[in-house]
């Protein structure tokens, strides 16, 4: 569903909050040659089983930080993808 709808959409970089290990995320559509993911998780051992399976190919950075305060300077991205977290945050 996801990737149906970035098909869509013209954007440089893209913010995939609370990534987990899923490397779904990784296979996401990208816009333009030069497009920039960033996965966020609160988890730094979710991010380092991530970080293997992370290519040349498919670059994709990693940032160990809070849903609830993402330390990213305020719109810096075009397009924030969020699956399987909300059940997670208990401030909501």
């Amino acid at each position: 569903m996801i990737a149906s709808y970035l098909q869509h959409i013209v954007y440089h970089t893209r913010l995939d909050l609370g990534c987990g290990a899923d490397r779904s995320v990784l296979a996401l559509p990208r816009a333009a040659a030069d497009a920039q993911a960033i996965g966020l998780d609160l988890d730094m051992h979710t991010l380092q089983e991530l970080r293997p399976t992370i290519t040349a190919a498919q670059p994709y950075q990693l940032v160990c930080g809070d849903a609830l305060a993402i330390p990213l300077q305020t719109s810096s991205m075009d397009v924030v993808t969020c699956r399987a977290v909300l059940h997670h945050i208990a401030d909501l």
